[in-house]
């Protein structure tokens, strides 16, 4: 299910991260979309988690041979 909710420990996981790290990435307004159901009622869908993602992706062109 692409826009399945998750918590910060759950989302930590699914981006084999640590829970503190995302904390800290919301704190610098950097990272992954998340939702602000309250004061500390984070949480973060899927689908937006998998967007991020894509959006950090880097293709490295390999060198040829010589150069």
């Amino acid at each position: 299910m692409d826009d399945e909710i998750l918590t910060p420990p759950a989302t930590a996981e699914f981006l084999k991260t640590e829970p503190r790290t995302l904390e800290a990435w919301r704190s610098r307004g950097v990272g992954p979309a998340f939702i602000r159901l309250s004061g500390r009622a984070i949480r973060y869908r899927r689908s937006d988690l998998e967007r991020w993602l894509d959006q950090c992706r880097v293709e490295v062109e390999l060198a040829e041979p010589g150069r």
